[in-house]
């Protein structure tokens, strides 16, 4: 293989920090304890799970589709750039576009969660270019 044991015409994870798949689970478990935080605190439970799961699968979705680019050594399209600034918009005027306090902040911890669990699953598809354990 081409590159140090890279795939041809693929990248590998040498592009984030050793420590990125901890850090990343870390804001993955932060965001996760600001849902529960406000599920527990607010007395309409679905406002808040809703928002933090529509924003997590589309945060991870955005960020996987996203990387597939990257790691075949191709620019990513402009098109994620200006989704996940729709998303971060959308999340911040969520609570005033629904009039509930805690939507906005769980649709964001929920999009913050998701692009952490999806950076994980980024590296992995990474390493696993190199032909290095996924584990």
């Amino acid at each position: 293989m081409a590159d140090g044991g890279v795939k041809p015409g693929m990248r590998d994870d040498r592009a984030w920090p050793s420590n990125a798949i901890p850090v990343s689970a870390g804001v993955a478990v932060g965001a996760l304890a600001v849902a529960v935080y406000f599920a527990l605190s607010d007395a309409e439970v679905v406002l808040v799970v809703v928002p933090f799961v529509v924003a997590a699968a589309s945060g991870a979705g955005l960020i996987i589709s996203a990387i597939r680019y990257s790691l075949r050594g191709e620019a990513i399209p402009t098109r994620f750039s200006l989704l996940s600034l729709a998303l971060g918009l959308l999340g911040l005027n969520l609570s005033w576009i629904i009039d509930v306090d805690v939507a906005g902040a769980a649709f964001l911890s929920g999009a913050a969660f998701g692009l952490a669990v999806g950076n994980i699953q980024a590296i992995r598809m990474a390493r696993a270019n190199r032909g290095e354990s996924v584990g």
